[in-house]
């Protein structure tokens, strides 16, 4: 009896040491910089480099693209682990349609400055310096943004500071903590939301990330301007329930559109020519270029 007694209090302090160890090694992946070498803008984009500081006084690179005159203004926001390239198919249909567009890096990404990738946290400061940039450049243009997961989380969490006209949200989560519970579900299955926890627990820990802030599910209903939601039906990062949710939560005017068979993947690259028959008549409708 004392012999199993005692397996049972080291195998206890092995899954222990082994939950912190994961945890530890899950989190720094999580939240480390994801910087690049962005090189030049495509030569299809008539694109200037630009540079601006976030509220941290971190510098936020990214190309502007000048539009037509009497057009309204688009700020690009990207996903987490990517950075203003994996926007440049949209930048190129939004400045064929007239626009104005800002592709920029948050910060820990691309060629922006800084030390952390926070989920929104932090990202929801860079999304509003950016519309800011916007606004001075194009101080009569109406303002829209399209973020893809952590661009469009850092929007929502702005709720009626964000500044801008419209928005366009893709594959947003609901919860900071239902996305990690996600993630670890597709690994370990129904353990998942015991893990998440610890997880969460070290993000506040070890960085000062608060989980209970990061939910745009709060924000959303807060932000008075006209709201596209879109998901895939396939998405396990962010589930449709979580779309259906969010959708439901937003003011009206609002759309909501599941691009069938879409994983947690660039929904413009998926279905091109969905997306933007969907996506430019919601823009033009309410930020689009006067006669």
């Amino acid at each position: 009896m004392m012999k199993y007694f005692k397996f049972l209090i080291w195998g206890s302090l092995v899954g222990i040491l082994v939950l912190i160890g994961g945890t530890y090694w899950f989190g720094t992946q999580l939240t480390t910089r994801s910087t690049a070498k962005i090189g030049p803008p495509p030569s299809f984009l008539p694109a200037e480099p630009v540079h601006f500081l976030n509220a941290n006084g971190q510098r936020l690179s990214g190309w502007h693209v000048p539009g037509k005159p009497n057009c309204g203004a688009i700020v690009l926001m990207h996903a987490t682990r990517f950075n203003r390239l994996s926007m440049v198919g949209r930048a190129r249909f939004l400045h064929k349609a007239g626009y104005s567009v800002l592709l920029f890096d948050f910060q820990s990404h691309g060629e922006s400055e800084g030390d952390l990738v926070t989920f929104g946290d932090q990202e929801r400061d860079d999304a509003r310096t950016a519309v800011k940039f916007m606004v001075q450049r194009h101080p009569s243009a109406p303002i829209g943004i399209i973020g893809f997961s952590l661009g469009g989380t850092a929007a929502v969490l702005n709720g009626p500071s964000l500044g801008a006209d419209a928005l366009v949200i893709e594959a947003v989560l609901s919860t900071l903590e239902q996305a990690v519970i996600n993630r670890i579900h597709q690994r370990v299955g129904p353990l998942a939301p015991l893990l998440a926890h610890p997880l969460l627990l070290s993000f506040q820990v070890r960085y000062g990330i608060n989980p209970q802030s990061i939910r745009p599910i709060d924000f959303i209903h807060t932000l008075g301007i006209p709201v596209f939601v879109i998901g895939g039906t396939h998405d396990e990062h962010t589930l449709p329930s979580e779309t259906q949710a969010l959708y439901s939560k937003a003011h009206s005017p609002k759309k909501l559109w599941f691009v069938q068979g879409a994983h947690h993947q660039d929904f413009h690259q998926y279905a091109p020519t969905d997306y933007e028959t969907r996506v430019l008549p919601f823009l033009n409708a309410h930020i689009g270029c006067t006669p």
